[in-house]
């Protein structure tokens, strides 16, 4: 009696088949967690230094305002009433990862001894690779949510 030994072509063509399928979605997969991730990163990252900016306007460090200037891909934390007129105690740039922008534009200054914004707003934050979005409020009050 005759055994075969080894695959078969078809057999071989099948499995690779099969494995290529299975790769293309493992692919997807860490693809949707990498863009998942840059994006809670930054609003994570953003909430907390725009915190930061609130906390050093409450203690009156420095004697000045404090706030965070956004722009697409970067956001700026700096001491003074604007970005404009910023004094150059306290300044910080921090990029976003590629594929994340911001769409408040411009600057979120919190008044000294009260930590209040001068303006409310919101900053949506995107994931370009897939639309989605978190959006960071701040109040008028002060609360940053």
């Amino acid at each position: 009696m005759h055994h075969p030994r080894g695959f078969t072509l078809v057999e071989m063509i099948l499995t690779v088949s099969i494995f290529l399928i299975l790769a293309t979605g493992a692919v997807a997969l860490v693809n949707d967690i990498v863009n998942f991730t840059a994006l809670t990163t930054t609003a994570h990252e953003l909430r907390q230094h725009t915190t930061t900016a609130q906390f050093k306007a409450l203690s009156g460090l420095g004697d000045s305002n404090y706030g965070i200037s956004i722009a697409t891909s970067s956001y700026t934390l700096y001491s003074g009433t604007s970005y404009s007129t910023r004094n150059g105690f306290f300044e910080h740039t921090y990029e976003v990862p590629e594929g994340v922008t911001m769409s408040v534009l411009g600057d979120i200054n919190f008044t000294r001894y009260t930590g209040r914004p001068l303006a409310s707003s919101t900053i949506i934050i995107t994931n370009t690779t897939n639309g989605t979005k978190q959006h960071i409020t701040i109040h008028s009050s002060g609360l940053i949510d």
